[in-house]
């Protein structure tokens, strides 16, 4: 199967982020998402970055289940799967070492029905808990960089560090944590310097986030 040309490509992602717009609105676990931004980060700014996280993560599919080494290929079940790190889990597609520091200690896809927090990587209220504390670690992280222009970048500039910050979300902070080091707070230079999948990522969290802040 060819590509999709560049211009259809760009046509279809710009169409489903207009779909995606007053996502608070579609999203049941809102009211809790907000809650939980609150906790990690003191204010709720960050809310609707958090809510197109996970928009983008898993498409508010608490079931959702990622195959990015084929395990589905080997006949391999699920849960044995993504024990091995074969692919990411639930709302916010944690992958199981990173569940484990967060406090997961089951794999049960059962629980993305559950109405209560219980410490299951399906579960779609340890999901979200979890993404907010893994996200404020990260941005601990990237502020020890060498780099005093990308540390004032980080502190000032609300976009440059939504964009690091949710690039490292889905390549590694120590990946991104080298980069600012070399090209400081140069966004254009970092994402170059990285695969074309974290780079595009984080980018359109960051729009879809804009769009549904802003509102119509």
């Amino acid at each position: 199967m060819q590509s999709l040309p560049v211009v259809l490509l760009l046509l279809l992602l710009s169409f489903s982020d207009t779909k995606a717009q007053h996502l608070q609105q579609k999203f049941s676990w809102s009211p809790y998402l907000k809650a939980q931004v609150l906790e990690a980060y003191g204010d709720s700014m960050y809310f609707y970055h958090r809510l197109a996280q996970t928009y983008c993560e898993s498409g508010f599919n608490p079931r959702a289940t990622s195959d990015f080494t084929g395990w589905k290929r080997t006949r391999l079940d699920t849960v044995s799967a993504i024990r091995k790190r074969k692919g990411a889990a639930g709302l916010c597609q944690f992958i199981y070492p990173t569940a484990e520091r967060y406090g997961a200690i089951s794999i049960n896809t059962k629980a993305a029905a559950e109405t209560s927090l219980t410490p299951d990587i399906y579960n779609p209220f340890w999901s979200l808990k979890a993404l907010c504390a893994y996200m404020k670690n990260i941005g601990r992280t990237l502020a020890m960089t060498k780099n005093m222009k990308a540390r004032r970048a980080l502190m000032t500039d609300r976009r440059f560090n939504e964009l690091v910050s949710t690039a490292s979300y889905n390549t590694g902070e120590g990946r991104i944590l080298d980069r600012l080091n070399k090209f400081g707070s140069n966004w254009e230079k970092i994402k170059y310097s990285i695969l074309p999948e974290p780079r595009n990522y984080a980018e359109r969290i960051y729009s879809i986030a804009t769009a549904e802040q802003e509102g119509p």
